[in-house]
């Protein structure tokens, strides 16, 4: 699968969850950026999940 479809089915997923979560696509994590990141929480507590999809020609440094 290309990096493109693999993000249309996780973003499909992740909307069915059933929970209140606000989901971002490429962003700035310091000096790293994020696919996606998706933050579930309340006005006292977050969690936050950040997902790289590494693609054959992507390289981990």
């Amino acid at each position: 699968m290309k990096k493109k479809e693999i993000r249309k089915v996780l973003m499909a997923y992740l909307q069915t969850q059933g929970k209140e979560m606000r989901i971002y696509q490429e962003k700035n994590i310091g000096s790293s950026i994020c696919d996606i990141i998706d933050i579930v929480g309340s006005h006292f507590w977050y969690i936050t999940c950040g997902i790289n999809i590494i693609a054959r020609r992507d390289e981990i440094s």
